[in-house]
């Protein structure tokens, strides 16, 4: 999971309406309001436009998202809103790859929201290929890299979040973190982030739809029985290189991270990329996240390989993470209280 509370902290990257304003207009009236900008935030719907941030956002931050003020209403604005916002087209392809180098490939779901959107690395090996996450798994990974796989594949999950486990039920061999394996084997979308009353999964964030018919509103995490799993220190061997297995708690209790240490390369999921880092979901640990930091400071890095966004160097790995624990280290932050 990437940037999903930037409305609640001021970020620029979502607007949201007033509850009271839009209660009991048609659909189309809020239609032609999102196609002005503004956008329903993930935890409230609670802003008139041209207003930052409300009363009303500041009176639900730090309560559970069951007793938010605004609760009912996400619920309310979906129902209103997705018939109309889902006659989008049908994409023509849900996936677009990009190779990096001879033995590595990049692959996004380009309709989805790019806050969001999961990188999804595709490691080719003399004996062995390597899916590290699977997106969200409302088209064929599968069926889409079918021509790149000509050797046993391992999909993994770098975590249970939906914009990164979804798809792994689609493959034979499947692996995951003990600490999240009860999750995926259960499709547990309230710890995959994608349960209804969460609301991290709105039909805005989807620029054109997987198939006929889909609303965010059915989404839910399929369930998928691990076939192994990844603890810390195991080595997975392709042949031509190994990487090893980092467990690196703090934004999940199942972050993963896979290790080269021959190249000094780090596939990082969601431990660390270049963009806010969220530590206070579900299943977050701030302090947890900081000792994660610390241990991976001295971790020697040439590029890092993230979740999200973009690939990063060593400069650029140790500035995020000292930019994380100078915040989280301050008195009287969550962290610092935590530790306490």
């Amino acid at each position: 999971m990437s940037v999903w509370h930037s409305a609640v902290d001021g970020g620029s990257h979502q607007r949201v309406l007033t509850s009271s304003k839009y209660r009991g207009v048609s659909a189309a009236a809020a239609v032609s309001a999102l196609a002005t900008g503004l956008k329903p935030c993930p935890f409230c719907i609670g802003e008139t436009a041209g207003i930052r941030h409300s009363n009303l956002i500041r009176e639900c931050r730090g309560l559970p998202l069951s007793q938010h003020l605004c609760y009912k209403d996400v619920r309310w604005f979906h129902k209103k809103t997705s018939t109309v916002l889902n006659s989008k087209p049908v994409c023509d392809r849900w996936f677009a790859t990009r190779q990096i180098n001879p033995g590595l490939y990049c692959i996004g779901e380009i309709h989805y929201w790019e806050w969001n959107r999961a990188n999804l690395w595709l490691i080719k090996g003399q004996k062995q290929d390597l899916l590290i996450d699977t997106g969200l798994g409302v088209a064929s990974l599968r069926q889409h890299i079918a021509s790149l796989i000509d050797k046993p594949l391992l999909a993994i999950a770098s975590h249970v979040h939906f914009d990164h486990a979804g798809g792994l039920h689609e493959f034979d061999h499947r692996a995951i973190h003990p600490a999240e394996a009860k999750a995926l084997r259960s499709g547990d979308n309230h710890a995959a982030l994608c349960s209804h009353e969460l609301g991290f999964v709105l039909d805005e964030h989807f620029e054109q739809l997987p198939y006929e018919g889909f609303t965010a509103m059915q989404y839910t995490l399929h369930r998928a029985e691990p076939t192994q799993l990844l603890q810390e220190g195991d080595v997975l061997d392709l042949g031509d290189r190994a990487f090893e297995v980092l467990h690196l708690p703090g934004h999940s209790p199942g972050c993963i991270a896979l290790y080269d240490a021959k190249n000094q390369e780090l596939f990082s999921g969601d431990v660390i990329y270049d963009g806010e880092l969220l530590d206070q979901l579900p299943g977050s640990d701030i302090p947890t996240y900081i000792a994660t930091y610390e241990r991976l400071q001295k971790l020697p890095i040439d590029t890092v390989y993230p979740g999200h966004y973009h690939t990063f160097g060593c400069d650029r790995y140790q500035e995020i993470m000292a930019e994380y624990l100078e915040a989280r280290r301050q008195p009287g932050c969550p962290g610092e209280v935590a530790r306490g």
